[in-house]
């Protein structure tokens, strides 16, 4: 991923928590049993609500808390006509909220970022307008889980 993209991806949706910066190294894993995407252009994802809070107290310094919310949003673009696209059409017809797993794979899968059950929502017009050829899927999750991690030696 270029550093235009993500510039244009923070412009588009504000900060977000985890995009991976070179999509080679990137696999996306959607459903039960994960099914690896192709023709993928962009994924991130990033919490609804900050991770900790500040709390006040008669001291005046606070202390910080951290909040149990875990809910997210991820999103995945893939190439308009490529097989994943009636992949993650047919799991969203079941009804039945999938995982979905984007993993770094040159930090040993350290780098990553799980939604545990995911379900799709409407994504707005002009952000799908923003990528021509390009088919774009928003996703929500209750719980989602975002590691940073490491990157491996070569």
């Amino acid at each position: 991923m270029s550093i235009n993209l993500i510039k244009k991806i923070n412009r588009l949706v504000g900060r977000v928590n985890y995009a991976p910066y070179n999509l080679k190294d990137t696999m996306v894993m959607v459903g039960t049993p994960q099914v690896p995407m192709v023709g993928l252009q962009y994924c991130w994802a990033r919490f609804t609500s900050p991770r900790n809070r500040r709390i006040q107290c008669m001291t005046a310094k606070g202390v910080f808390v951290s909040n149990l919310n875990t809910s997210g949003v991820m999103e995945i673009a893939i190439l308009s006509g490529t097989v994943s696209n009636g992949h993650i059409q047919a799991a969203q017809l079941t009804g039945i909220p999938f995982p979905i797993v984007m993993v770094d794979g040159k930090s040993g899968g350290t780098s990553s970022a799980i939604g545990t059950a995911c379900q799709l929502v409407a994504t707005p017009e002009w952000r799908r307008a923003a990528f021509p050829g390009v088919t774009v899927y928003t996703f929500e999750t209750p719980r989602l889980v975002i590691s940073h991690g490491i990157r491996l030696q070569e």
